[in-house]
């Protein structure tokens, strides 16, 4: 672990991996489950990298765009022509 000091009077400490994994672990029992629970849900969203793919987020940007412009569809009109189109599915 390195100590650094910048211009200011604060020191900021530098850690590399190894040593920011055992902090974490040695440090989990203290925290509450609200932040236990939030780790969990992003490291488990990290692991099965269930991120976006390229094409997904393109779709997704293309989309925004096209909102913007003041192309688009009222969450009412979406529903009605989806209740047409899968009418045992959505009720």
């Amino acid at each position: 672990m390195k100590i650094v000091n910048f211009v200011s009077t604060k020191k900021i400490t530098v850690m590399d991996s190894l040593e920011k994994r055992d902090f974490i672990h040695n440090h989990l029992h203290q925290v509450d489950e609200n932040l236990l629970n939030e780790v969990y849900e992003k490291l488990h969203f990290y692991i099965n990298e269930e991120r976006m793919s390229d094409k997904l987020m393109d779709a997704l940007n293309k989309g925004i765009e096209s909102l913007d412009q003041g192309r688009g569809s009222s969450h009412e009109a979406v529903m009605e022509r989806m209740r047409k189109k899968y009418p045992k599915l959505i009720k």
